[in-house]
């Protein structure tokens, strides 16, 4: 008898569950042939790169709650991104420049060991 439910939990809280990429690539193969056979996959993740490669609509959840719906393809990062934190998010950094001949940190010392955990 074919199986017409099922669910694969791949609980990934704090930590990677798939750390290459060749497991990674593998997993989005199989959703695939998923999706071609006609069946619903719900995949939870909190990377917006992963929800890009595996799903075509995503539901954004915030604190709990409902957000929105969207159709992936039709949502730019900068919109996906907005929708789950809340605000406009800058996915470009641009950084200062730093004068990396500057002292930041000087320790002498002090006779005592006590200030540096020992003891």
């Amino acid at each position: 008898m074919p199986l017409k439910r099922g669910m694969l939990d791949l609980t990934s809280a704090g930590k990677e569950v798939i750390k290459v990429s060749d497991e990674f690539n593998e997993l989005m193969g199989i959703m695939k042939d998923l999706k071609e056979q006609g069946k619903s996959i719900l995949f939870i993740t909190h990377k917006l790169n992963e929800i890009k490669q595996a799903a075509d609509r995503r539901t954004v959840l915030r604190k709990g709650k409902y957000v929105a719906a969207i159709e992936v393809k039709d949502t730019s990062g900068e919109e996906r991104s907005k929708l789950v934190v809340g605000r406009q998010v800058d996915l470009i950094i641009e950084l200062e420049e730093k004068d990396f001949d500057q002292t930041v940190l000087s320790i002498r010392e002090s006779g005592s060991s006590r200030y540096l955990g020992a003891g």
